[in-house]
């Protein structure tokens, strides 16, 4: 087995990381090793493919060593599901990994509705007095609350702080509130006693942001440039910082670091092109990018190209730029279409957009994100059977894509056209998915049209109880007074309208 993870790493050199992946979490299997399944996670992350099956799969030979739990949670934040991140990270041994997720958590939560954050710092409270050792969780608590209640908040802080007084985080959030509310002098107080007994860029650099707020003179980082453990990331974030305040020769030299190594001549370019759209000159910028190649950093060159005010002319090389980018490394597809469309589509009107849409789908046959920005474009223009023939066609090349044949079989059924195709679509959704809410309500609801009463009712019922879903509940409520059962469809009706509210329901009769 040990022979696979030198395959591994000759397939991930190719970009084959999809199958670099496979092979590694099969070591990490065979040797239960944890940090061999972390490892395929990247492989994963590289490919663009969806990390859940492999998580499952993980959890079927280790589901409680701390690199399953921070995947599990890492995957959980991405998807913004904030109460499985937390149920994940509260699990996690070791505090310096769990931390992290709860304060990211709650740097969200400072901008969610009042009720929200008071039923968050419920549960954060509850998690606190099972892990007094996860000095995040308090700070999460005061991150969620600090807008409402900001001196509460900051001296949640302090007395954190008494408790974990070399905690880079509670340092760095203390200051950081602290500063928030115009309290300069205490902010940078809290930083130089920290700074007094510790070495940390991070904390330096904090105190040259907090002091530029107070003073609005150009701090100089150059000194921290010569610090050993400075990180790319670091540097990356300083040098983006300084740009976005307008210290365009700071900027360049941390840019000028970077690209003293070769394998981060690309991270630089990325940053003398944002320079370059902040100093107004967008054609220099765009030749920078056009340079951009590496899979890792056309995501950040993407989002350079939104900031940008292009012309007909560049938005078609831009083109051809993501058409080589594909070519060149098939398994980032359909990420960069996502990417493409996103910004095309926000900045052009719809006729462009669903044009390139189109023709990427032709040349990518397989890119969900190109079918569903031309469905929400015909739908909303009314035009379902052209649609319609977009999703046959993904549909030849697609045969799995069940959500897809729900979607055909229920523009039909909309139109009550093709039925017949429609139920047959509909069985083979089912026979893959028997618990898809969706695709019993669509199978229910053309049972309904045909005048088969008994089974609309059985489909649509059993979609209501997997799922609450306004749709489904009006199909029930239609069936029931179609089945003269109106106690039944009244009582669905109530219902209906407590969990949806701003729906407006037709009256019991």
């Amino acid at each position: 087995m040990i022979e696979n993870l030198f395959l591994a790493d000759i397939l991930a050199f190719r970009g084959q990381h999809q199958q670099a992946a496979e092979l590694t979490m099969e070591t990490a299997k065979a040797f239960n090793e944890p940090s061999l399944a972390e490892e395929s996670m990247w492989h994963l992350q590289q490919s663009g493919s969806d990390l859940k099956p492999a998580l499952s799969y993980w959890a079927s030979w280790d589901n409680s060593s701390d690199a399953y739990l921070v995947s599990n949670a890492r995957y959980e934040l991405s998807k913004q599901n904030f109460g499985e991140t937390l149920r994940y990270a509260s699990q996690i041994k070791e505090p310096s990994l769990a931390n992290p997720f709860f304060q990211s958590v709650g740097a969200t939560a400072m901008r969610w509705p009042a009720d929200n954050q008071d039923r968050f710092v419920e549960v954060l409270k509850a998690v606190q007095a099972a892990r007094p050792d996860l000095s995040a969780v308090t700070i999460a608590i005061a991150l969620t609350h600090f807008y409402r209640f900001p001196e509460q908040s900051i001296e949640l802080m302090e007395q954190l702080l008494t408790e974990f007084p070399n905690d880079e985080a509670v340092v760095a959030n203390t200051a950081g509130l602290m500063a928030e509310v115009g309290d300069i002098d205490k902010a940078l107080a809290v930083l130089d006693k920290f700074l007094e007994q510790h070495q940390s860029v991070d904390i330096q650099t904090q105190r040259l942001k907090t002091e530029y707020f107070d003073n609005r003179r150009e701090p100089n980082f150059r000194p921290l440039l010569d610090t050993p453990d400075i990180t790319v990331a670091w540097l990356v974030e300083t040098a983006n910082w300084l740009t976005a305040q307008g210290f365009f020769t700071q900027a360049t030299e941390f840019s000028a670091h970077l690209a003293k190594r070769p394998a981060l001549l690309e991270r630089a370019a990325l940053i003398d092109a944002e320079i370059l759209i902040a100093q107004g000159n967008q054609g220099a910028a765009l030749g920078l990018l056009m340079q951009i190649k590496q899979p890792e950093h056309v995501t950040v060159a993407a989002e350079s190209f939104a900031r940008m005010e292009l012309s007909s002319d560049n938005l078609t090389v831009i083109e051809q730029w993501y058409d080589e980018r594909r070519i060149e490394n098939p398994s980032y597809s359909e990420q960069w279409i996502q990417l493409e469309l996103r910004d095309l589509c926000g900045r052009e009107e719809m006729a462009v957009c669903r044009a390139r849409a189109a023709s990427i789908l032709e040349t990518n046959p397989h890119s969900f994100s190109a079918l569903e920005v031309l469905s929400e474009i015909l739908t909303r223009s009314g035009q379902q059977t052209q649609l319609e023939q977009y999703y046959e066609q993904f549909l030849s090349y697609n045969p799995d894509a069940h959500l897809i044949r729900n979607n055909l079989a229920y523009g039909w059924i909309s139109r009550e056209v093709r039925l017949d195709e429609a139920e047959q679509q509909l069985q083979i959704a089912l026979s893959a998915e028997p618990e898809n809410p969706a695709y019993l309500d669509s199978l229910g609801w053309l049972y309904y049209l045909q005048g088969n009463l008994t089974l609309a009712y059985e489909y649509v019922s059993r979609a209501s109880q997997l799922v609450d879903h306004p749709e489904i509940l009006a199909h029930l409520i239609t069936i029931l007074e179609a089945m003269s059962n109106q106690a039944q469809a009244d009582e669905v009706r109530s219902f209906a309208r407590e969990r949806f509210p701003t729906i407006t329901w037709s009256t019991e009769r």
